[in-house]
């Protein structure tokens, strides 16, 4: 809902703004949540900045009050709202913003770019749309566009250099695997579905998808079911008694197991899978793991070759666990076949990692000393404490070292010095 915020409240939010004699970005707090404006800075994190995804508490009444507020409905529907007693809040929504910058460009030529819910799942990692990974880092290099606690801003333009997200952040965008590709297609597909619209049929739900599938494919033994699902069968047996509810993530590998959509898992309908999970090793299987086992994938390792070197050659390093994810090779087997390659890449990885930890070691130090400096020439002591107050507090794995301590000394010394 975050990314939906401006196009879906309009003049409404603006108009609102006004009454309150607020700017824009200050009405989340003093205009919606009025009981909390004098303890903004030591309530709870989700009442502190604008919480609009997820499936919680703090989701639900953020709804529930600008809809109130700004006399708009139908913003419920924009959020994640809808999984709530269905999925499991661990693992649902991503941490940081992503985006499609294919996206935001077209939207730029016909309209105005907004963000898309289905960029904020943190199971979704690339565009079913254009088939592209989704980005999450500014070419300025910013962790993140957004500001901290703002309650609107433009979903297409980074704060931080204020460049436009939907330019080309690569000429060569990276491929998503086929597997990404199928999940973010069935993720897309829930977001149009009439569970994420609120027209479900109450009456059968997920434990009823599961309990079927029990008997209908596993002859009554749930543990079998559970171990192709990757999970325990104390924690499955909670799925199917209702006691807890799966990770997204987990649904999403139910609904690819039975051949089925999503919703379908979610509202019980058994009766429209596709693919029996448990056929044995030999027969046609759309599982993932016993199509590996019935039918040994063949890799073309020349063309593999060639990727693990134009991966070594990149500019930035990449670890061998994720470049085995972006060509969908288990890092083992590249290992087996490649391994002075991948020797190549572990190590150009751990120098890259080791150097950038002395530089920003380096450049801590030198923070540290310019504020020692300037506590000692004001007749201050430089210790941790004051340093801290000073505004460096970014470096907390600093306190007690020996390091800080030489620096502090140093600057008392120099000042007495001179």
């Amino acid at each position: 809902m975050g990314t939906h915020f401006r196009e879906s409240l309009g003049s409404n939010y603006m108009r609102l703004a006004d009454a309150h004699s607020l700017h824009p970005t200050d009405l989340a707090w003093e205009a919606v949540f009025p009981e909390y404006a004098e303890t903004r800075r030591t309530h709870d994190e989700f009442w502190r900045r604008p919480y609009f995804n997820g499936i919680g508490d703090p989701t639900q009444e953020w709804v529930q009050r600008l809809e109130g507020l700004t006399m708009t409905s139908g913003l419920g529907p924009l959020t994640m709202g809808f999984l709530r007693g269905r999925a499991s809040l661990r693992g649902l929504v991503c941490q940081k913003d992503r985006w499609c910058p294919a996206c935001f460009k077209e939207d730029a030529e016909v309209g105005v770019p907004y963000g898309r819910l289905l960029w904020n799942f943190q199971a979704v990692t690339c565009c079913p749309k254009h088939r592209t990974r989704l980005v999450e880092r500014c070419g300025c290099g910013a962790d993140d566009t957004r500001a901290s606690g703002l309650a609107k801003c433009l979903p297409n333009i980074c704060v931080r250099c204020s460049c436009d997200l939907g330019d080309s952040q690569d000429l060569d965008p990276e491929v998503p695997t086929p597997r990404e590709v199928r999940h973010a297609e069935l993720v897309a597909d829930l977001l149009m579905s009439e569970v994420a619209l609120g027209g479900q049929a109450p009456g059968r739900d997920l434990t009823h998808f599961l309990n079927d599938s029990v008997t209908k494919n596993a002859e009554g033994k749930a543990l079998r079911l559970a171990r192709l699902l990757g999970v325990g069968k104390s924690t499955f047996h909670g799925w199917i008694h209702g006691c807890h509810f799966p990770e997204f993530s987990q649904i999403i590998s139910i609904a690819e197991a039975h051949g089925c959509s999503i919703s379908d898992v979610l509202c019980g309908r058994s009766e429209v899978t596709t693919r029996n999970p448990m056929i044995p090793s030999g027969e046609q299987t759309h599982s993932e793991g016993e199509a590996a086992r019935s039918t040994p994938r063949k890799h073309d390792w020349d063309a593999i070759e060639k990727n693990l070197n134009d991966f070594l050659c990149a500019q930035e390093p990449l670890t061998l666990v994720e470049i085995s994810q972006r060509l969908g090779i288990a890092k083992e087997t590249l290992r087996q076949n490649k391994p002075a390659i991948c020797a190549a890449i572990s190590a150009r990885w751990k120098d890259w990692n080791m150097d950038t930890a002395k530089r920003r070691a380096l450049d801590l130090e030198e923070q540290v000393r310019k504020i020692a400096r300037g506590l000692a020439q004001q007749g201050i002591t430089p210790t941790w404490r004051k340093i801290v107050q000073e505004g460096f507090s970014s470096t907390l794995s600093w306190r007690g070292t020996r390091r800080l301590y030489a620096i502090c000394k140093e600057a008392r010394l120099q000042d007495q010095a001179g």
